[in-house]
């Protein structure tokens, strides 16, 4: 099983850059029907490293991530 985190969706397509998301690195692009853009961060196999990124993701200001 992968563990990714979530912290953002829409139909804004947004460049990967690290300035577009607060300073976080390793986020990825999902597109959905090919309108619906998802942003995970980060990708593991271990459930407590995507706890500790979850908190990454939320002391960056994404607190419904």
């Amino acid at each position: 099983m992968v563990f990714k985190v979530q912290f953002e969706a829409g139909n804004k397509n947004n460049k990967l850059n690290p300035p577009n998301f607060r300073g976080l690195k390793n986020v990825a692009l999902e597109i959905n029907d090919g309108y619906f853009y998802k942003y995970p961060y980060s990708s593991t196999l271990d459930y407590n490293s995507a706890k500790e990124d979850l908190k990454e993701v939320k002391s960056k200001g994404y607190s419904f991530a």
